[in-house]
């Protein structure tokens, strides 16, 4: 029973994790960082991702 008590309805609506607020100047000097990177670099998957997951956080979390 313990183990399920986290389950509920209550608890599925608390955002346990919110996306790290990035202020327009560092945006600004990733994307010039993320442009400089050859077409076929992994990090850019691995932004894409990481950019997928921030919005469907803001998305969940209502921010």
């Amino acid at each position: 029973m313990a183990l399920t008590a986290g389950c509920g309805t209550a608890a599925s609506s608390a955002c346990p994790v919110r996306p790290v607020p990035y202020g327009a100047a560092s945006q600004l000097r990733a994307a010039g960082e993320l442009g400089g990177l050859p077409a076929e670099a992994e990090l850019r998957r691995y932004m894409n991702d990481y950019g997928a997951e921030r919005a469907a956080l803001r998305a969940a979390c209502g921010g």
